[in-house]
């Protein structure tokens, strides 16, 4: 492949850098027409990139990051459900249930009755993100 002429704008590289950072603002409010002007290109373009660096849609992924932040919440703090989708970054309460239904195969409730951990998930510590993956403070 030929290298790019000096100061054209490396789209692919744009959106890889985006999709790399994405785990740290997931829950941020945001289009997937802002996201794509953000970086200067169209949504028709944006769409193929994001799909080619990341193998999902925008939509999907960022779903998947919050669904699986939630998951966390759900594990380790005794946060309601409810709190713990506006901070997943869910507006609307029935989209969180049903995306978290469709990748966890289980309500958020349910998850937490199965999935508490050794103490019993009994801790009111954050949880934060680091790149790629969540830490939880002490």
């Amino acid at each position: 492949m030929a290298p790019r002429p000096p100061g054209r704008y490396d789209r692919t590289g744009a959106v890889q850098r985006y999709a790399a950072g994405l785990g740290r603002h997931f829950f941020d409010p945001a289009t997937i027409d802002a996201v794509a002007g953000a970086l200067e290109m169209s949504r028709r373009r944006f769409t193929p990139l994001f799909r080619e660096v990341t193998g999902s849609t925008w939509a999907n992924h960022r779903a998947g990051l919050r669904v699986a932040y939630a998951r966390q919440l759900l594990e380790e703090t005794d946060r309601s459900i409810v709190a713990i989708a506006f901070e997943s970054g869910f507006e609307v309460l029935s989209s969180f249930y049903r995306a978290f239904r469709r990748r966890a195969g289980v309500a958020p409730n349910r998850w937490r009755r199965e999935h508490r951990g050794g103490s019993g998930g009994r801790s009111s510590a954050a949880v934060t993100l680091e790149p790629g993956h969540f830490r939880r403070e002490t």
